[in-house]
């Protein structure tokens, strides 16, 4: 896999299944994040794991659980925790094609 310095930040909402599609079409991309942060309100957190497990040993999955339901408080959070040079902000029912990343 050809990692590269970026980090994704994924704010959701009850979107724990899209979750799985989106990182799916970014790990069959040409270039694979070196981290994905997504942030989750408390209820739904479960099932967020559950549903990840799976690629958490291909890549680096940030799951964090917040309290609030507030798109833009989960982004503050996920850019705070951004380690790479580059950070990139999806939606949760985004499918990104091959190239682009």
């Amino acid at each position: 896999m050809n990692y590269v310095n970026l980090s994704i930040v994924v704010a959701s909402h009850k979107g724990s299944q899209k979750i799985r599609m989106l990182i799916n079409s970014i790990l069959i991309g040409k270039a694979i994040p070196k981290q994905i942060i997504i942030v989750c309100v408390s209820e739904e957190y479960n099932k967020y794991l559950f549903n990840l497990k799976k690629f958490m040993n291909l890549i680096n999955i940030i799951l964090i659980k917040v309290e609030i339901k507030n798109q833009i408080y989960q982004r503050q959070i996920g850019f705070k925790l951004a380690k790479e040079n580059y950070i990139l902000q999806l939606d949760d029912d985004i499918i990104v094609e091959k190239n682009t990343i």
